[in-house]
């Protein structure tokens, strides 16, 4: 039995996701991902082919955050906190219908 991955495309995906939150949604990118999970690019590529793969694992993640924060309640400071993650998470969402929709990308 060959041994088991220690990175894994679930781990990549959250990184992908992690990235542009700290440093904004135009920094995804393989080097930056393997930078945040500790290793080479290899397993990044390996699990992702293209950049396009991976920026759509990172906006799934979002579609998922943005869902947990509609659903939950929030007040005091941790209501202006999670406001913002919500911005962001709905510009991740934003970027990807962009990309989908060459119409709303093109104006």
């Amino acid at each position: 039995m060959p041994p088991r991955a220690k990175i894994t495309k679930d781990m990549i995906a959250e990184a992908a996701f992690e990235v542009p939150r700290a440093e904004g949604a135009g920094k995804i990118n393989a080097r930056r991902v393997s930078q945040k999970l500790g290793c080479s690019m290899q397993p990044v590529m390996y699990h992702f082919k293209t950049m396009g793969e991976l920026e759509k694992a990172a906006c799934e993640r979002a579609d998922l955050y943005r869902g947990a924060y509609i659903s939950d309640i929030h007040t005091g400071e941790q209501a202006v906190s999670a406001h913002m993650e919500h911005v962001f998470a709905g510009a991740l969402y934003a970027l990807r219908r962009g990309r989908n929709e060459p119409s709303v990308s093109e104006k």
